[in-house]
């Protein structure tokens, strides 16, 4: 049958329209965060889960569709409250903010909040979710509601290791066995690894934003002071920083503190920036830390080659292939 003419350029016109779109419009990515942000809260308080979350909020190309909250970095209590502040802040300057869901309080107590928020918003399609703290919320979800967890495109978590690998931000310096400054732990790991040793086993698609990456990049003194200087919200972030750039300084030994959060929410905006290859991984102990019978267990990446009967494929970010003028704190510098 032959179109009239009218309907033949209405057609083209609509056509058009829609190719001309912008894409943030047409296939932004839907997201969920959960995290355990802390800015704020005590000196020695890590606050890059903050500064994680308002890049990701302005991203074009991405739609955050709920955040949820859970203990970490802080107790509940104190990571729902500051969320809730931060949203304040954001929203005062245009900013929009989803809903934001309390979670777990601890690796044995699941929210009901956070279950039916985040059940509805898979229901609806396939969602990225970006961890920045313990798994235990996705975990709970995925244990009530298992035909979800195809619709997690993908599970970016900041976690993951190499065996033998230490946390020790300060390694290279001359001073004592392992330099100065403390050894950290994986803590999102080992806040819930029963959480994570689920997860893991559970075919969803794992991205590891890895310590060693976080490692890579830094945020200065000279950085907040930008951010300070940038708006209200820059503001606001900068003088919540202040406290864990101090402790840094005076007790890690570097001259500002790594963006292991922030590394992930530039993974997502940003993947080129990342060698993130695919490795195969297992949850075991760590023998080659030298443990009487191996410690406790780790989440770890394998050497090439290395084969395990509980090993699966993930992708694990390990090195930035941007060049050291690369700053991190421009994704805050436009808000």
């Amino acid at each position: 049958m032959k179109l009239p003419e009218s309907l033949k350029s209405a057609s083209l016109i609509l056509f058009s329209i829609v190719l001309l779109l912008p894409c943030s419009l047409v296939a932004a990515e839907r997201v969920w965060v959960d995290f355990d942000p802390a800015c704020g809260v005590r000196k020695a308080a890590d606050v890059d889960d903050c500064l994680a979350l308002v890049p990701l909020l302005r991203a074009a190309d991405y739609h955050v569709v709920g955040i949820s909250t859970t203990y970490g970095n802080a107790k509940i209590e104190q990571t729902h409250e500051t969320a809730l502040r931060l949203a304040s802040v954001l929203n005062a300057q245009g900013i929009s903010v989803p809903t934001i869901y309390r979670g777990a309080e601890s690796n044995s107590r699941k929210s009901e909040e956070v279950q039916l928020a985040l059940r509805d918003a898979l229901a609806v399609g396939e969602l990225t979710i970006i961890a920045l703290g313990p798994l235990t919320n996705i975990a709970f979800l995925i244990a009530e509601y298992p035909e979800l967890r195809t619709n997690i495109s993908r599970l970016v978590v900041v976690m993951g290791k190499q065996p033998g690998q230490l946390f020790h931000p300060s390694e290279g310096s001359t001073e004592g066995i392992f330099g100065h400054g403390p050894i950290f732990s994986d803590m999102n790991f080992k806040k819930d690894t029963m959480a994570a040793e689920f997860l893991f086993q559970s075919g969803i698609d794992i991205t590891l934003i890895a310590y060693e990456l976080g490692r890579q990049a830094i945020i200065t003194a000279t950085d907040i002071d930008l951010l300070a200087d940038s708006s209200e919200v820059g503001r606001w972030l900068a003088d919540r920083s202040q406290d864990w750039l101090y402790y840094w300084s005076r007790f890690v030994g570097r001259e500002g503190f790594y963006p292991f959060d922030l590394m992930a929410v530039a993974y997502l905006l940003e993947p080129e920036l990342m060698h993130c290859p695919e490795r195969e991984a297992v949850i075991a102990p760590d023998r080659s830390l030298g443990i009487a019978g191996g410690g406790p267990k780790s989440l770890m990446v394998l050497p090439p080659g290395q084969e395990t009967a509980a090993n699966r494929t993930v992708k694990y970010c390990d090195q930035l292939v941007v060049s050291k003028h690369w700053k991190p704190v421009s994704y805050l510098l436009s808000i």
